[in-house]
């Protein structure tokens, strides 16, 4: 009995393998692409690690939390006015339950 599940478990993973992918499964052209790159970037990365002296890896990982910091603060810029509004609004509450 404990075969013919893995069977049929087995089928439908190829089954659906085989498919065609649903409209509502697709993922878009960029959301592919940034994962090729990723790992484009990593493999290699992982290899040179590996390889290179214990200086040069903390060199490199200095380097990517300073892209990933100026990443942040480019696509927090536009949210700061979102932030400053919902600092106000916790401020009013916090202001309003004191007193």
């Amino acid at each position: 009995m404990e075969e013919n599940k893995t069977n049929v478990t087995e089928t439908k993973q190829e089954d659906k393998g085989l498919s065609q992918i649903q409209p509502n499964e697709k993922r878009s052209w960029w959301s592919i692409a940034f994962i090729w790159v990723g790992t484009m970037i990593c493999i290699p990365m992982l290899m040179v690690g590996g390889m290179e002296a214990y200086t040069v890896v903390w060199d490199l990982g200095d380097v990517g939390i300073g892209l990933m910091t100026i990443f942040n603060l480019i696509a927090l810029y536009p949210m700061s006015g979102e932030a400053i509004t919902a600092l106000r609004d916790y401020e009013r509450r916090k202001h309003l339950t004191q007193n």
